[in-house]
C-alpha cells in the first residue's frame, strides 16, 4: 500500500495536462492544507522539468479549493543552461484553485557555505516527547510529532508567548523528500497561535526555498511571526535535519483573525 501522501498527490498525465484528486485527509480548519495544495504544482513541474532540482517555489492560492478532482497545467517559461523556469495552475470546476512558478537547477554540494544559523534546540528528536494531536483535525494525524516540553505549552497553552513555535517532525507512514517539502514547510500550528491564542489563519502565499535533499527520518522545523499589522501576518520557517543541516527555508502571508473570546 503507498503511503497516503503519494496516493493523495498522484497525478495522471495526458498530454499537456495532469489529473488529480484532492483529499479530505488533509482538511485543517477550514479546507485543505496549503502545503498540501503546493505539492500538486510541484509534483507536475517535477514532471517536466530539464532540471532535477527545484531551488524556489512561491504559490498563490487564488480561492478555497474542493475535495473533488483537478486539472494541472505545468509549462516551461524559460530555460537556460543551469536553470529552468516553470509555471504551472491548478484548477477545479469553480475556477483556479493555486498559481505556482518556481526556478530549477542542480543542487551543487562542495562550494563555499555561509550558515548564519543554526537549530533551536539541540535536542534529539527520541529525548522529546510525543506531541498529543487532538481528535477529530485530520491534517495533523497524518504526521507524527516531538516537540520540547517546554515548548508544548506555546502548542496547548492560553497563556500569551512568543510566536515562535518548532520542534521534530516527519510524515506517519514515510519520510520526508524533496516533494513532501512545502507541505512539511505549513504542518505546524501558526506561530501567531502562541502569542494570542487559536483562530483562522488562510495562506495566501507559500515561498519555499529547497535548500538541500531530505536524507534524515527526522526534521527540525523552526517558525516565527515577527509582523502582524492590519490583519496579515509572516511567517518564517527554517527545516533542519537530524545532522544539523539546513534542508529548507519558507515564508507565507496569512491572513489572521483571532477566536471570540469567553
Amino acid at each position: 500500500m503507498a503511503p497516503e501522501f503519494d496516493d493523495d498527490t498522484a497525478l495522471t498525465r495526458q498530454g499537456d495536462t495532469w489529473h488529480a484528486n484532492v483529499s479530505n485527509r488533509w482538511h485543517i480548519g477550514s479546507g485543505p492544507n496549503g502545503g498540501y495544495m503546493a505539492s500538486f504544482p510541484l509534483r507536475a513541474m517535477l514532471d517536466i522539468s530539464p532540471f532535477p532540482d527545484p531551488l524556489s517555489m512561491t504559490s498563490h492560492f487564488l480561492q478555497r479549493p474542493a475535495y473533488a478532482p483537478a486539472t494541472l497545467r505545468a509549462t516551461v517559461v524559460h530555460a537556460t543552461r543551469g536553470h529552468a523556469f516553470l509555471h504551472a495552475t491548478m484548477e477545479q470546476e469553480h475556477g483556479t484553485v493555486v498559481t505556482a512558478t518556481a526556478v530549477f537547477g542542480t543542487h551543487r554540494p562542495g562550494g563555499p557555505e555561509v550558515v548564519d544559523g543554526a537549530p533551536p534546540i539541540d535536542t534529539a528528536p527520541d529525548d522529546c516527547p510525543v506531541l498529543p494531536v487532538p481528535e477529530g483535525m485530520p491534517f495533523v494525524e497524518r504526521f507524527t510529532y516531538r516537540v520540547p516540553a517546554e515548548q508544548q505549552a506555546a502548542f496547548l497553552s492560553p497563556e500569551p508567548a512568543p510566536a515562535h513555535v518548532f520542534g521534530w517532525v516527519r510524515l506517519a507512514d514515510r519520510d520526508i523528500d524533496t516533494l513532501a517539502l512545502p507541505l512539511v514547510m505549513d504542518s505546524f500550528p501558526p506561530a501567531v497561535f502562541a502569542a494570542f491564542g487559536p483562530g483562522l489563519a488562510p495562506t495566501l502565499e507559500l515561498t519555499v526555498h529547497f535548500r538541500a535533499k531530505p536524507t534524515t527520518r527526522w526534521h527540525l522545523a523552526d517558525f516565527r511571526t515577527r509582523f502582524l499589522m492590519g490583519g496579515y501576518m509572516e511567517e518564517d520557517g527554517e527545516l533542519w535535519d537530524e545532522d544539523g543541516r539546513l534542508v529548507a527555508q519558507s515564508r507565507q502571508l496569512a491572513r489572521f483573525t483571532a477566536a471570540p473570546q469567553g
